[in-house]
């Protein structure tokens, strides 16, 4: 061996001074250059040996180790959104809407160990997920795919047990909405990526208070907003009807306290829903043509322009306008006066006094309340007013007495309550108004014309078709309006919305209160007077306690 060396490396022999793993040629007898080589390979066998003892133990130990840092050190990239939506609460503080922390689940497929076995330990854990989806995602070839959104911190430490280091995890703030369906269409909803869609939640979007800490503090009162839907929700099951909604507003702050459209949904569901008509909000942004409710309109601007309540009308013949027929559902046998077609309800007398009055004023007046165009509100979903495509004498007389201008719910309710406000037009608004602001008002009938329309809507209760809403314990004043639906361009006289407005008490208003049923029948009656108005009287008799009424009043 040493003749063998002498010849290749030509060395010098020296005294051994150690050995290479039992070799008998000693390390002195090894050239310079082939030492450092054998030693490198001495340091890269002993590192790989490391690495992989390291490994085995690390996947010994994934099992019980949150590897939380390493899950979430791809957020940045992953673009899901990082920012705090603020807490809804209502009026007294109550939570509506609030943050939890949710984690998304995604799943890098070249880091898969067991892809079967772990898919099948996950759904154990997440069982909406399907297997041939999940299977499907971690064989892929591509680095990153969401596997679930928004799942609990709990469901997240349960799958770090399965161990499978393909599973990673994005924290996120998730949001809920403690009350479920009670305030749905207010509150609205946000998407997977926390980003607003409607409601109150789009409100906090387009004014950025995305990252404000405080609360968005709402004007409703969940107690009131819960009467309003229980109420509306058997009145939907007693009487069949296929939507409702109810408004109650105060009449001195313009604050709303109870809003409520059903059906209803959960806000997370909103997605699935939000193409069908039926789930819109149908107090604020669908139009209707509210039938005789339009009449308080028609008495206020009559008594502010000093129509003569002495002049008398026939009611018993067909009232023509042009070509038209304007009848009374219910027909008297006698005279009646201004008065007296606003309680009992009269198309003919309020066609006449619309015709009086001219179309000039009567525009000027609907757009002094605001019923032509979209109010403001801090909900998106507003609409707009539906107008006569042509304003002539037949739109005049119609519009007097409830068809051919088709407002919100929430335009009739504002409007009113500007009527008995002693004539004070207050902008309505979601959101809770602070004791010491300073109320943006105009007048749109006098305090004179204000009170006559009060006593009026109590005479509707005592003697007319709100005669269901008489309580014992409180003065109520109210309209009734009943209307028939346009089917393929046409009135089915079949089908019926029925509405009924509602001011409490009526000597000094402090609220207005709008129903309304779509398609309601109690016993086979399908007008307002036997469906909306002993809806609306129980949904006062349940609210007065809590809105602290002083109920030491007498009969008037």
């Amino acid at each position: 061996m040493k003749n063998f060396l002498k010849k290749i490396f030509k060395y010098e022999e020296k005294e051994p001074t150690g050995f290479l793993f039992g070799d008998d040629i000693p390390l002195e007898w090894i050239p310079v250059k082939n030492k450092s080589v054998a030693e490198g390979r001495i340091v890269f066998i002993s590192s790989v040996c490391i690495l992989l003892f390291s490994l085995i133990i690390i996947r010994i130990l994934s099992i019980n180790i949150d590897f939380s840092f390493l899950h979430e050190k791809n957020t940045v990239n992953k673009n899901v959104s990082s920012f705090y939506r603020p807490d809804i609460v209502d009026r007294n503080g109550e939570i509506l809407a609030t943050n939890l922390q949710t984690f998304d689940l995604y799943v890098e497929p070249h880091n898969m160990v067991d892809p079967e076995i772990s898919t099948r330990k996950l759904l154990t854990i997440l069982p909406d997920l399907k297997y041939n989806d999940v299977i499907k995602k971690v064989k892929s070839k591509k680095k990153f795919i969401y596997l679930a959104r928004k799942i609990s911190p709990s469901e997240r430490e349960r799958i770090i047990l399965i161990g499978e280091p393909g599973f990673q995890f994005i924290k996120n703030e998730g949001r809920v909405y403690p009350q479920l369906n009670l305030f749905s269409h207010v509150i609205g909803s946000v998407d997977v990526d926390n980003k607003a869609m409607s409601g109150i939640e789009k409100y906090i979007d387009d004014n950025k208070l995305v990252n404000q800490k405080k609360p968005i503090t709402l004007s409703l009162d969940m107690y009131i907003q819960d009467a309003i839907r229980q109420n509306l929700l058997k009145a939907m099951e007693n009487y069949g009807a296929k939507s409702a909604g109810g408004i109650v507003i105060d009449v001195k702050t313009g604050e709303i306290l109870g809003m409520v459209s059903l059906p209803d949904f959960l806000n997370s569901d909103y997605k699935d829903v939000v193409l069908n008509p039926l789930y819109n909000n149908h107090t604020t942004l669908d139009v209707y043509e509210v039938g005789s409710v339009m009449k308080i309109f028609n008495t206020a601007l009559a008594i502010e322009n000093g129509y003569p309540n002495d002049k008398i009308f026939d009611v018993s013949k067909v009232f023509m306008v042009g070509s038209y027929r304007i009848k009374d559902s219910h027909p008297k046998k006698w005279l009646l006066n201004m008065a007296e077609g606003f309680i009992y309800s009269s198309n003919i007398v309020m066609a006449n006094i619309a015709k009086d009055l001219g179309i000039e004023k009567q525009q000027e007046f609907l757009n002094k309340l605001n019923l032509l165009s979209k109010i403001n509100i801090e909900l998106p979903e507003r609409g707009q007013p539906l107008l006569p495509k042509e304003w002539n004498e037949h739109a005049n007389a119609t519009i007097g007495y409830g068809y051919g201008l088709s407002p919100t719910m929430l335009h009739i309710v504002t409007a009113v309550n500007a009527i008995v406000n002693d004539g004070l037009f207050i902008n309505p608004t979601i959101l809770k108004r602070d004791e010491n602001s300073l109320l943006k008002s105009y007048q749109v009938v006098s305090p004179e014309t204000s009170d006559a329309m009060r006593k009026l809507m109590r005479l509707v209760v005592t003697n007319g078709t709100g005669y269901m809403a008489n309580l014992h314990n409180i003065l109520v004043g109210g309209k009734t309006g009943t209307s028939y639906k346009l089917v393929n361009g046409k009135y089915d006289t079949s089908k019926t919305r029925t509405f009924f407005l509602s001011i409490f008490p009526t000597d000094n208003p402090k609220y207005t209160m709008l129903i309304m049923l779509d398609e309601a029948k109690n016993n086979g009656c399908d007008t307002a007077a036997c469906t909306t108005v002993p809806v609306s009287a129980k949904i006062i008799d349940d609210i007065t306690p809590i809105l602290n009424l002083d109920l030491k009043i007498s009969k008037k």
